[in-house]
Formats: structure tokens, C-alpha cells, sequence
């Protein structure tokens, strides 16, 4: 009787912890060529785009999956451990709640910009910059699959806090 308890106390603990995928992993799916730049030198600004959803920064999904469907292009994927820094200063906008993000962004009308969940280029960059001058990771919605989420490292926060957040354990070519 005590193990049938157990079972289910661990069973009900574990499916109702949210973002636990893969134990702390996160995957950034990438050209193969930039995977031993990347592995090397970290994340280049260069690289990123301030027409990005949330603006310039690191994109990471909490699936391998989630990963290759945001980047479809891609023919590696950099699998992360997240390192003790990058568990803190979290800003979930899947769980916000709607005073908040108006608080955040300065939008008093939000209709438009939010869509089955899934934070909109114009909503996003505001909620980008603010996180970056708040030194917070943004965690949201994947648009391109429906039951992925994704992590969000501004800029600022991945220059201040480089080498802190994120550590490279494995590198997947796409087919292997």
C-alpha cells in the first residue's frame, strides 16, 4: 500500500511541475558550420536580429523538437545544461497575467497582439527591452509548435552575464 502511494505522489509531482523538460537542457538549433564557433566563442550579436520576436538575444526551446521547427533550416543542434544563474530572474509571460504585462509593456489594449497564447512581434519587443534593462530571461510559447516553449536571453543579460547561464554538454547533427 505504501509503494502504490509513493507511486502516485511522485507521479502526480512530476507531471505537475511545468518547464521540467529534459531536466534543465535547452537546445538551440543551428547551421552545422557555426555549431564549433558557437561551442568556442559563445553566441555572436553579430548573428542576432533585432527583428526577432523579442529583439536581439539568445533563442533556445526546452525540446529538441521545439528547436528544429523555430530554426527549419537547421542541420545541428547545441544541446545547453543551464547553470545556476539561469534559474533566477525568470520572466514566464505564458503565466503573466494581464495587468502585469500592460504594466511591463505600456500597452493598455493588448487585443492584437496576443494569439492562442503566443506573445506578437510588436508586443514582444517590449517585453525584450524591458527584460533586458531588468536583467530577466523570458520564457514563452513557441509559434511554430503548438506544445513547445522557449527561452529568451536578452542581449544585455547574455553579455553581463556570459559563461554564467549556460553550458554546452552535446552537440546533434540533424539525422543522428
Amino acid at each position: 500500500m505504501k509503494k502504490i502511494i509513493l507511486t502516485i505522489l511522485i507521479s502526480s509531482v512530476l507531471v505537475l511541475q511545468p518547464f521540467t523538460t529534459d531536466a534543465g537542457l535547452l537546445f538551440h538549433a543551428t547551421k552545422r558550420a557555426l555549431v564549433r564557433r558557437i561551442l568556442k566563442r559563445g553566441f555572436s550579436p553579430k548573428r542576432m536580429s533585432r527583428q526577432a520576436r523579442f529583439g536581439k538575444g539568445v533563442y533556445l526551446s526546452r525540446k529538441k523538437t521545439t528547436a528544429l521547427k523555430e530554426k527549419p533550416g537547421a542541420d545541428a543542434v547545441i544541446i545547453f545544461k543551464e547553470k545556476r544563474a539561469m534559474k533566477v530572474k525568470k520572466l514566464n509571460v505564458n503565466q503573466l497575467p494581464k495587468k502585469e504585462m500592460k504594466k511591463i509593456t505600456g500597452d493598455n489594449d493588448l487585443r492584437g497582439n496576443i494569439h492562442n497564447q503566443v506573445i506578437g512581434p510588436d508586443l514582444g519587443k517590449k517585453i525584450g527591452r524591458w527584460t533586458g534593462r531588468n536583467g530577466k530571461i523570458v520564457i514563452y510559447k513557441s509559434a511554430k509548435d503548438p506544445e513547445g516553449t522557449n527561452v529568451f536571453i536578452p542581449l544585455s543579460v547574455y553579455k553581463k552575464n556570459r559563461g554564467r547561464l549556460l553550458k554546452p554538454i552535446k552537440v546533434i547533427e540533424n539525422g543522428r
